[in-house]
């Protein structure tokens, strides 16, 4: 009897297994390339830098391509004026929900003159796609687009949901996208699993970075160009607090993310040339990975600092460690989806 029930279950197995692969290759047959590619060039063209922060305009090309697709259930989030999210769902009530993660807002460009290609022109050259959030993330947004519209047009039918995501604000660590997201559908928490479309290198990834931005101010005494020595000059005061920071030695290595990192992204002080600047301000990047707490990375930097104005009665600073802070995640290599992930991956 055992033997029997064995043979049975094995062959549901392989029916089970046929009818999923006829199923992927009908998807597959339905994959319309330059579609794809026009979908991306049409995100690209659409400017939603972040900072200042509008995404309003980008998420309606993504609205009409589902529409397209036929896609109706479709929920738009708007925060705050013009930071809008959407939120699509194809499939049926069923075993399980799939979630697909993807930001629209993109990294400012910076001075257009520099770029080689404009950074809004979606341009094509040595085989590749140019423009700003091509790779981060806009072409990924594309391609789940196209997937969503190959499953519609192979008209096979899911046995549970694919929620898409497009969101807001993952540039500054997403309060008005993904975090808003979580707080306010019921999809995002009751999804039984995940995927995020960032660019990895063809990789799956199961760890991500955390971090922390602390910003630091340098008080000095301003006083006339030609006099420096009545002022204390923050800029030069700086300086040290800078050295600091990038000689601190970040002991954690993980397996995966490699080793925590720390980056001065901005500096602003003085007011004019012939001023002794009298505040100095630096943001700064501190990269996270999952083996650090933020309670021991807070104190490391309040005590190098403190220990900097003990050495310096002119150091004067003001900090704010916590302003910014996202943890790192991980998840085990045995879970359900990573597996899936994988095969699909190099089946792919």
């Amino acid at each position: 009897m055992e033997k029997l029930i064995n043979n049975k279950m094995r062959g549901y197995a392989k029916n089970l297994l046929r009818y999923d692969i006829m199923n992927l290759k009908k998807i597959r047959n339905n994959i319309e390339y330059d579609e794809m590619l026009s979908i991306a060039k049409r995100l690209i063209q659409t400017p939603s830098e972040n900072p200042p922060g509008n995404e309003k305009e980008v998420v309606k090309i993504v609205e009409k391509c589902l529409k397209e697709f036929d896609v109706s259930n479709i929920t738009i989030y708007e925060p705050e004026k013009n930071r809008v999210s959407l939120e699509a769902v194809i499939g049926k009530n069923g075993k399980k929900t799939l979630l697909w993660n993807g930001h629209l807002d993109v990294v400012p460009i910076g001075e257009a003159s520099k770029w080689k290609h404009s950074p809004f022109g979606a341009e094509e050259s040595d085989g590749k796609l140019w423009g700003r959030g091509a790779c981060d993330m806009k072409g990924s947004v594309a391609a789940v687009l196209e997937a969503i519209a190959a499953i519609q047009r192979s008209e096979v039918e899911l046995d549970g949901k694919l929620v898409l995501q497009a969101v807001a604000d993952e540039e500054v660590l997403g309060p008005l996208g993904t975090k808003y997201l979580v707080e306010n559908s019921k999809l995002s928490r009751n999804a039984d699993a995940g995927i995020c479309g960032e660019p990895t290198e063809f990789k799956s990834m199961i760890a991500a970075k955390g971090l922390i931005w602390p910003k630091i101010t340098v008080i000095g005494r301003s006083c006339h160009g030609s006099t420096p020595e009545k002022g204390i000059n923050a800029i030069s005061k700086m300086t040290k607090v800078i050295e600091a920071l990038e000689s601190m030695k970040l002991k954690a290595n993980h397996p995966i993310l490699g080793k925590p990192t720390i980056n001065i992204g901005t500096i602003e002080g003085g007011t004019k040339t012939n001023i002794v600047p009298d505040e100095c301000t630096i943001t700064v990047d501190r990269r996270i990975v999952p083996s650090e707490r933020k309670e021991e990375i807070v104190q490391t930097i309040e005590k190098l600092l403190d220990e900097l104005q003990k050495k310096d009665s002119e150091l004067k600073i003001r900090a704010e460690i916590e302003r910014f802070y996202a943890e790192p995640s991980e998840i085990s290599k045995d879970e359900e989806i990573v597996k899936l992930v994988s095969e699909c991956y190099e089946d792919v």
